[in-house]
């Protein structure tokens, strides 16, 4: 864990739009200077990376979309999508009327 301190100076390891430029313009002769069979292999590599991200954005979009019908019909079963005013009452709580007189006593009262 001896790391030496920083100097916090960016003027040093920057990159600048010139140096940029110069990169790209040599990859760019080194892509020009490939032989055929590389150039060849290239394409064929990009059409592979190309195929490879077209069906994992379709398969992440079927997933999701399984998903979502999969979630709509769990939610809709369960009664998740209905608003308050809509459930029915329950009927394991419903509550007996309790009849009460103003002369019993609290311990005659009969809850259940």
């Amino acid at each position: 864990m001896n790391q030496s301190p920083n100097n916090f100076n960016f003027d040093d390891h920057g990159l600048n739009f010139s140096d940029l430029e110069g990169k790209a313009a040599k990859e760019l002769q080194e892509i020009e200077n490939l032989s055929p069979e590389s150039r060849e292999r290239l394409s064929i590599h990009k059409k592979q990376l190309e195929r490879l991200i077209i069906y994992l954005a379709g398969f992440g979009f079927g997933v999701g979309l399984l998903l979502a019908i999969v979630l709509t019909i769990v939610l809709n079963k369960l009664g998740l999508t209905k608003k308050p005013n809509q459930l029915p009452p329950p009927e394991s709580e419903k509550l007996e009327q309790i009849k009460y007189h103003p002369n019993q006593s609290f311990q005659e009262l009969n809850f259940l």
